[in-house]
């Protein structure tokens, strides 16, 4: 198969998305299928919508036999203000419901802003099977690749990595909201392949009219030979570790849950507890201000270590003893995968999607978002019962043996050669 895929970042860009689709890119092409994404010059996420935000050099790329395409982000005057102000328009636009899609996906084309990418895509005339466009949170670039699919009579497939929230009706909260307006519903719901994360994204598109038989339920995985060495007495040694801690892996902020975990363990300092926090990801500016006035007594609990190597990472994984997480902004979390590859329990949100993943009292605990008093106190449990995070930890080992590469990327495959023999049945959004 010729696959074209289309993504708001991609390595050396780092994170949960990035990750994944490098790792399902290189399985096809391992099997002989050419493989070529379209991507920003992202370097960070906060480029899309910031101006100054980091970029990378260059724009062609051959990353382990994957053809990268690189396309600079513009942005509005204004920027990072103009972004946000767009979005929330957007956001205004879809709760109208007497408005025509059309002009949602028309106004959505600057969020982010990448006309040469689209420029491309309705020029370009190479050959090609399939095309999937990844990320509906930035869907400018998902309507841009499911044009080019229509224009071409090829099949595109939706990965949209929807965060459903936390809400009692997935798509329903604050946050959530943003991800599910009318526009994107109707761009997932109308592709020719749903790649869904988990059962509960999988069926909400299906509740909005997307066939089952066009949903693959293709999840996160991890390689554990790749992840596994690490060193438990060289990470706490050199951070000079010898309390129980806690850890976190990714962007530290609020929609993480960084600062109600951060005030879950002020509370637990106050009591006496002498445990430490580790995190390990970019610190967003939110995280950085509550770190920053912290007393001097508790600012010496924390260890924040910004972005680090693949090998620092598997050395704390191996040394940390709970990994928290309790977020309203994920589709899966394959860092519970991680850090149960070691053995760790977790701590998430009761947030949809994750409890497709964590298995409450089971390899984990949920707890709902914001809740600091149920975060400090599960907090505290697991750390200071040993018994019960070995067993929950040897619970989540079991869980990670169905999300390996081996067992999540055949998924992927059938979904893309089912769906290209199949052929195209319906024309794609806005054609």
């Amino acid at each position: 198969m010729r696959i074209l895929q289309v993504t708001p970042r991609f390595w050396p860009a780092v994170g949960g998305a990035e990750e994944l689709l490098g790792q399902l890119s290189r399985h096809l092409v391992a099997d002989g299928h050419q493989v070529t994404i379209l991507t920003t010059n992202a370097r960070g996420a906060d480029l899309i919508w910031n101006c100054r935000g980091s970029a990378l050099e260059g724009a062609d790329d051959v990353i382990d036999g994957i053809q990268v395409r690189r396309f600079p982000i513009r942005h509005l005057p204004g920027s990072p203000l103009s972004y946000s102000a767009m979005r929330r328009l957007l956001w205004i636009m879809s709760r109208l419901n007497w408005l025509p899609t059309r002009y949602l996906a028309s106004l959505s084309r600057y969020t982010p802003w990448v006309p040469d990418l689209q420029r491309w895509l309705a020029q370009d005339e190479q050959p090609v099977d399939l095309v999937m466009g990844m990320n509906i949170a930035f869907e400018s670039l998902m309507h841009s690749a499911a044009a080019f699919a229509g224009r071409r009579r090829v099949p595109f497939a939706a990965f949209p990595l929807t965060h459903l929230g936390i809400s009692a009706v997935p798509g329903n909260d604050s946050l959530s909201s943003f991800y599910t307006m009318r526009h994107q519903i109707e761009l997932v719901s109308n592709s020719d392949l749903l790649l869904a994360m988990t059962p509960t994204e999988s069926a909400f598109y299906e509740a909005h009219g997307l066939p089952a038989e066009r949903a693959a339920v293709v999840g996160s995985a991890i390689d554990p030979a790749e992840l596994s060495g690490g060193d438990a007495q060289r990470f706490r040694a050199q951070h000079r570790l010898t309390q129980p801690f806690a850890f976190s892996i990714g962007t530290a902020c609020f929609d993480k849950g960084s600062l109600y975990t951060l005030k879950a363990m002020r509370k637990l300092w106050q009591q006496g507890r002498s445990y430490h926090l580790v995190l390990a990801g970019a610190t967003m500016p939110d995280m950085q201000r509550a770190l920053q006035h912290l007393p001097r007594s508790e600012r010496q609990n924390v260890h924040a270590l910004g972005i680090i190597s693949a090998q620092e990472k598997a050395d704390l994984l191996a040394a940390g003893d709970l990994l928290v997480m309790p977020s309203r902004t994920e589709s899966f979390g394959t860092v519970y995968l991680e850090a149960w590859h070691y053995g760790k329990p977790v701590i998430g949100a009761r947030a949809w999607g994750v409890q497709d993943v964590v298995t409450h009292e089971y390899n984990g605990l949920l707890v709902h978002f914001g809740n600091i008093d149920a975060l400090a106190h599960s907090i505290n449990r697991l750390l200071s019962q040993p018994e019960l995070a070995q067993r929950m930890g040897a619970h989540g080992q079991g869980t990670v043996a169905q999300y390996t590469w081996p067992q999540r990327y055949p998924i992927l495959l059938e979904a893309y050669q089912r769906t290209v023999r199949r052929g195209l049945k319906h024309d794609a959004p806005g054609n």
